[in-house]
C-alpha cells in the first residue's frame, strides 16, 4: 500500500528526558483525512530489540516499539474496535525524530492488534500497542527473486521488499546501508576502494536457496531462513535504526573508529555512501565490564552451488563504448566471452543518395591477449588488434536494430579486461547523401561463461538513449 499524510489518522508529539523531540504517526491505510491529535503515556514509547544482541551469532535483529495511547472520550475509543477488527497490515506506526530542521523517519512497524490491551476502566484509560518491523514474519513468506543480476544487494532487495513497511521509504531515500569488508581478488586490481561494496560485486545462483521436499520436489527456502543465511556467510548483523536498515560486519565493530556505510533504495540502486562514527559499539556495557565482540577470521559455509563475482554494469552515457574496463578475468576452466547487445540506427528524411555503409569496430582484451577473427572465426593474438565488427548497409531512410551476439574462444591467460565498440566509418557513399544519422546502443552486457553453461561474471549497460546525432555530410568533412 502506498502511504501519504492523508493515511495518518492520529499524531503525537513526545520529548524525551534528554531533550529528544518525536513525532509519533499511527497510519490507517483505510483512513483519508486529517490527523487527529494523540496524547501519549508519560513514558512515550518504549524501542525494544530482540534476540540476544550481546551474542555475536546472533544475525537477525527483529524490533518492536510499545506505546501507550490516551483514550479520553467514545470518539478515541474507536480506534480499539478499528484495530481488533482490521485486517492485517491495515495499521501502522511510523516514529520520526527531530534533526533541528525537519522530523526525519527514524523507525516504522506494523501494529499487531492480538497484542494490544487495555484497562477496564471510565475515561480516561490508557490502550496499550504494539508494533513489530516485520522481519520476524518474514518465516511465514516464502523467497522469490525480484529480477536482475543475481548479487546479494538484489537478493536482499528480493527480501525486504516483502515487508509491509516499505511504503515509509521514498524511491531514492536510503532503505539499507551495508558494511562488509570481505573481497576477493577479483574484485580489484591493486587495493579495494571505499566505494566498493562485495555485496554487490558477489551472486550466487537462486538454487542455493531451495530444498528438496519430501516428494524430491525443489522448493524455495523461506525469507527470514535466506536472509540469516546471507547474514551469516558474511558475518553481518541486521536491525533497524535511524530510519533504515543495517547490515554490518561485526569485525568492523572491533577497534575501528569510522566505518563507510553503503546505502540501497528500494530497487537496490546506490543512495549515497556514509561515514558513522562508532562510539564503543564493539561492546556492551554489563554490570561495569566492557564485553568485546570478538572478530571473526574465518567463516566456513557449506554451500551447494557456487558462489560467483559479476562484474560493474557498463555505465557509457555520453557516448560509444571506449577503453571500458569490465575487470578481471580468470581463466583455467575453458572461459569464454559472451558479448551481447543492439545497435540502433536511425536514417532520417533527405537524400541518402543510393545508399552506403556504416562500419563499427570492436576491441576486446583480456590481460595481454586481444581478440580478432580471421575469415568467420574468432581468434586471440598478442597483436593489438579491433575488429570491423559490424557493417550496416543503410539503402533507406528507417530505422533498423542490429543485434550484437558473439562468443569468443577460451581465454588464453587471467587478465584484466578492456572493451570497446565504435562508430568507424562511412563507406561506400556515392552521389551527395545530405541526412541526419542517429545511433544508440541497448543493453550491452558481456559475460565470463563457464564450460559447465555458469556465467559468473556479467556487466551490462542500462544507457539506452542516443550517442551522437550529427548530418552525415558533416562527418565526412
Amino acid at each position: 500500500m502506498a502511504i501519504s499524510e492523508s493515511n495518518v489518522r492520529f499524531r503525537a508529539y513526545w520529548t524525551s528526558l534528554t531533550g529528544v523531540q518525536y513525532q509519533v504517526n499511527i497510519v490507517d491505510a483505510e483512513y483519508l483525512g486529517t490527523p487527529n491529535n494523540l496524547d501519549l503515556g508519560p513514558d512515550g514509547f518504549y524501542l525494544s530489540y530482540e534476540g540476544k544482541p550481546k551474542d555475536i551469532l546472533n544475525r537477525l535483529i527483529p524490533s518492536s516499539v510499545s506505546l501507550s495511547v490516551l483514550i479520553a472520550d467514545a470518539t478515541m475509543e474507536t480506534i480499539i474496535a478499528d484495530l481488533a477488527l482490521s485486517a492485517e497490515d491495515r495499521f501502522s506506526i511510523a516514529i520520526y525524530k527531530f534533526d533541528g530542521l525537519n522530523y526525519a523517519r527514524w523507525w516504522a512497524g506494523v501494529v499487531v492488534p492480538d497484542l494490544a490491551d487495555w484497562d477496564d476502566a471510565d475515561y480516561p484509560f490508557f490502550y496499550r500497542i504494539k508494533a513489530i518491523d516485520g522481519l520476524a514474519k518474514l518465516k511465514e513468506i516464502e523467497y522469490s527473486f525480484a529480477g536482475g543480476d543475481y548479487t546479494f544487494i538484489n537478493h536482499l532487495i528480493s527480501i525486504l521488499n516483502k515487508l509491509a513497511i516499505t511504503s515509509f521509504w521514498g524511491a531514492s531515500d536510503t532503505f539499507f546501508s551495508t558494511a562488509v569488508k570481505w573481497y576477493s581478488g577479483q574484485m580489484f586490481l591493486t587495493t579495494p576502494p571505499a566505494a566498493l561494496d562485495p555485496l554487490k560485486k558477489s551472486a550466487v545462483g537462486l538454487d542455493t536457496y531451495t530444498f528438496l521436499d519430501d516428494k524430491k520436489q525443489r522448493q524455495y527456502m523461506k525469507c527470514y531462513d535466506v536472509l540469516n543465511q546471507i547474514l551469516e556467510q558474511w558475518n553481518m548483523r541486521m536491525f533497524m535504526a535511524e530510519g533504515r536498515f543495517w547490515l554490518i560486519q561485526t569485525n568492523l565493530l572491533v577497534g575501528a573508529t569510522n566505518i563507510t556505510v553503503h546505502g540501497y533504495d528500494k530497487s537496490g540502486g546506490s543512495t549515497t555512501d556514509d561515514i558513522i562514527t562508532v562510539n564503543k559499539s564493539s561492546g556492551f556495557y554489563r554490570k561495569g565490564t566492557f564485553r568485546f565482540l570478538r572478530p571473526v577470521s574465518k567463516i566456513t559455509f557449506n554451500q551447494t552451488y557456487w558462489m560467483v563475482n559479476p562484474l560493474e554494469r557498463l555505465a557509457s552515457t555520453t557516448g560509444p563504448y571506449t577503453s571500458e574496463d569490465i575487470g578481471l578475468f580468470s581463466n583455467g576452466n575453458s572461459e569464454t566471452q559472451d558479448i551481447r547487445g543492439t545497435v540502433n540506427i536511425s536514417i532520417g528524411s533527405g537524400d541518402i543518395g543510393t545508399g552506403f555503409s556504416m562500419v563499427f569496430k570492436m576491441k576486446v582484451k583480456v590481460g595481454n591477449y586481444y581478440l580478432t577473427k580471421i575469415g568467420n572465426d574468432y581468434q586471440w593474438t598478442t597483436t593489438i588488434s579491433d575488429i570491423d565488427v559490424l557493417q550496416f548497409i543503410a539503402n533507406s531512410n528507417t530505422t533498423s536494430s542490429i543485434a550484437i551476439n558473439i562468443t569468443t574462444p577460451p581465454f588464453e591467460a587471467m587478465g584484466v579486461g578492456e572493451f570497446s565498440f565504435n562508430f568507424y566509418k562511412y563507406d561506400g557513399i556515392s552521389g551527395s547523401p545530405a541526412v541526419s544519422v542517429s545511433i544508440s546502443y541497448d543493453n550491452f552486457s558481456i559475460k565470463q561463461s563457464m564450460a559447465d553453461g555458469n556465467q559468473p561474471f556479467s556487466a551490462t549497460s542500462s544507457y539506452t538513449g542516443t550517442l551522437f546525432e550529427k548530418k552525415l555530410e558533416d562527418l565526412l568533412t
